[in-house]
């Protein structure tokens, strides 16, 4: 069972979801759930876009929320390779 599917199972103990909501939830980890190695995405994410929205939202979080622990503002100014704006 690879994390999306584990992700539903354990979330279903809980509470209902819907096929939408489930299939959002397996496909959130996109291809880099072992699992979906070799499966085409794009037809999860065609019939859900809420799955392509959802794995984007937790790949993003996921950046920002590593960035936050080594950036400060200071770094990013410094940073020359940085360019605000």
């Amino acid at each position: 069972m690879g994390h999306g599917e584990k992700s539903v199972f354990l979330i279903e103990r809980f509470l209902r979801l819907t096929p939408k909501e489930a299939l959002a939830i397996r496909w959130h980890m996109g291809g880099f759930d072992d699992a979906a190695k070799g499966t085409p995405l794009t037809g999860a994410y065609e019939q859900c876009p809420l799955a392509l929205l959802l794995h984007m939202a937790d790949d993003g979080d996921l950046f920002l929320t590593k960035a936050r622990r080594k950036w400060t503002v200071e770094s990013c100014v410094g940073n020359k390779k940085f360019k605000a704006g």
